[in-house]
């Protein structure tokens, strides 16, 4: 009986699709470096395990099919003096303006 393996690359238009983008910004991203790519002959493959820790720590883009990526999700936000913010948010607004909290 033939073992069934699991997938561990995507085609870059497969990943496009998922994300809802164009050839265009689908390439951009694969140009910016955010994950993994092999080249298979002439086809570049985008690493599924890289392709998904990507998706779980920005907020820029969302998947087609609505999965949420981690940065979006309720869980990690925290209660700061009455409002709920985002830790990221947080430390990029200490950067701009040098306030000295440790993060």
């Amino acid at each position: 009986m033939a073992e069934m393996r699991k997938r561990t690359s995507m085609s870059v238009p497969e990943m496009g699709r998922i994300l809802g983008l164009g050839k265009t910004e689908s390439y951009w991203l694969i140009k910016k470096n955010y994950f993994k790519t092999i080249l298979v002959g002439n086809t570049m493959r985008v690493m599924i395990d890289s392709f998904e820790e990507w998706y779980a720590n920005q907020f820029k883009y969302q998947k087609v099919d609505g999965t949420p990526s981690r940065r979006g999700t309720e869980e990690n936000y925290i209660f700061n003096g009455g409002a709920w913010t985002a830790p990221w948010a947080e430390r990029s607004d200490c950067l701009r303006t040098g306030c000295q909290r440790a993060f």
